[in-house]
């Protein structure tokens, strides 16, 4: 892909070979399953719960890299971080990328495929005067943490536009409240990463 290029060279961040039925992608290396397909394959409980907070140290850490080099992903979610056997994520989906300096919009269409609504950033959906910046990944960061730690999505519904305006207006069930076993304090960390107001995103 083009816009991986334009990346520093680095082993979390790859492009795909190939495909391997519906079992998963072939990197360069490894064989992976989405971060969607393996929590969906997990029980949520104090030993899993755990092992969440590993792996969520080790998407900040990557997207925290990303951003030093100046880059937005754009569309981080489940679907586009990828976990090997060894429980390594790397990141993925690069047609979003673009220069943090010169931040810009999709097409409004691409942000609304069914892998994209449910972490879609407010400022996405074209409802908000505001360009993307590293507040959007930030977004990205909390609904992706919010899947990891509950197994369910922030806001879900019967169609595109009813979660999208859930986006906009509403405030998620608390994630602790759903995953007792993470305790208050990340659950407010999440909170605060899907804050509706950019600037006031942690």
């Amino acid at each position: 892909l083009d816009n991986a290029k334009m990346l520093p060279l680095n082993g979390r961040f790859f492009t795909p070979i190939g495909k391997d039925g519906e079992s998963g992608l072939y990197y360069p290396f490894f064989q992976l399953q989405s971060l969607d397909q393996w929590i969906e394959s997990q029980q949520i409980d104090r030993v899993y719960t755990r092992k969440a907070f590993a792996i969520a140290k080790q998407l900040i850490q990557i997207i925290a890299q990303l951003h030093k080099s100046k880059y937005l992903h754009g569309a981080i979610n489940p679907h586009h971080v990828l976990i090997d056997n060894n429980d390594q994520l790397h990141l993925s989906e690069w047609t979003f990328l673009t220069d943090a300096r010169k931040p810009r919009l999709l097409e409004k269409e691409r942000y609304l495929s069914s892998g994209m609504i449910h972490y879609i950033a407010p400022e996405q959906t074209g409802r908000y005067n505001v360009k993307p910046g590293y507040y959007t990944d930030m977004y990205g960061i909390g609904a992706t943490l919010y899947k990891l730690f509950t197994g369910v999505v922030p806001f879900d519904g019967n169609d595109s536009m009813g979660i999208i305006y859930k986006h906009l207006t509403f405030e998620p069930v608390a994630a602790f409240e759903r995953n007792p076993f993470m305790g208050k304090a990340l659950s407010g960390l999440i909170s605060g990463l899907l804050n509706k107001d950019p600037q006031k995103r942690l």
